[in-house]
């Protein structure tokens, strides 16, 4: 397995270090990864975005007009 780098304030480096102490992880490597993995699973079963159409876009402005919202 390679060794990626990655660049965190000190802020965030001292939030992750407690995280991965009050965790229980053995290591910081092993609480970033299991942070980022958990993540990343989160992320990619929500599925790509898209875009909407201008139909829907229409619809949505239509609804919001008539509940008052828009003029």
């Amino acid at each position: 397995m390679f060794k990626p780098k990655v660049t965190v304030t000190k802020e965030l480096m001292s939030k992750i270090t407690e995280a991965a102490k009050i965790a229980g992880c053995s290591n910081l490597e092993e609480f970033v990864e299991r942070a980022l993995n958990k993540e990343a699973d989160r992320v990619l079963s929500q599925g790509p975005k898209r875009e909407m159409s201008a139909a829907e876009v229409e619809e949505i402005a239509a609804k919001m007009k008539g509940l008052g919202y828009l003029e």
